[in-house]
């Protein structure tokens, strides 16, 4: 994964507006909307650390923060995670290069999942997810098909740029292989500018894990 990723990155093939740029999920309204839920959550479950599987180019995370006493984004691109040491990293704000599917994870109240699974195969998927059984509170957030292109969810695909939207399928951790429960949609955002069909949303999910 870590030479696949890291190619999209140097061509830039999800964004260009900087030398790391994750693309268009990481501004906008479903960007706003999802910041605005996070913060509410922490603020509620009263949680003071995060880990950002994913974390990306940080310009999502970097808007909530302020309201922990430890933040880590991890990523499996090295020149990525070096970017965003240098930029944000400190005491409070740490950066790591890990495998969420293999690598051991940090400990931490709350971990996000934002846009990520969508880009790896099921294999993928449910490894990171079997490994965030340990965490209280698992906020995953997808891109999910307009309406009348709904299919089939979960449709298997290899680790890359693409999703599987264009089959009419998504990631939902609910339905078999991953079967994650207890869970409930908290957030869903209309796509502003749609990849394949108007009616495309953002949609947020909220897993509790059992111990």
């Amino acid at each position: 994964m870590q030479e696949v990723f890291s190619d999209i990155y140097a061509s830039r093939r999800w964004g260009a507006g900087e030398s790391f740029d994750s693309g268009w999920g990481s501004r906008g309204d479903a960007a706003a909307g999802y910041v605005r839920y996070v913060r509410e959550l922490i603020g509620q479950c009263g949680g003071r650390s995060v880990v950002d599987i994913g974390c990306g180019d940080f310009r999502v995370a970097a808007q909530f923060v302020d309201l922990l006493d430890h933040y880590e984004g991890i990523d499996v691109v090295q020149d990525l995670i070096d970017h965003n040491r240098s930029r944000h990293g400190g005491e409070r704000i740490r950066f790591s290069v890990r495998d969420a599917a293999s690598d051991p994870l940090p400990d931490a109240d709350v971990c996000l999942i934002r846009q990520v699974l969508q880009h790896l195969s099921n294999a993928q998927v449910a490894a990171i997810l079997e490994q965030c059984r340990r965490y209280p509170l698992v906020v995953v957030t997808e891109h999910w098909p307009a309406p009348d292109a709904i299919r089939t969810p979960n449709l298997d695909k290899p680790h890359g740029p693409d999703t599987r939207l264009d089959r009419g399928s998504w990631v939902d951790i609910t339905q078999a292989p991953f079967h994650c429960g207890p869970s409930e949609e908290v957030l869903r955002i209309p796509v502003a500018q749609p990849l394949y069909r108007p009616g495309e949303t953002i949609r947020t999910q909220l897993w509790r894990p059992r111990p």
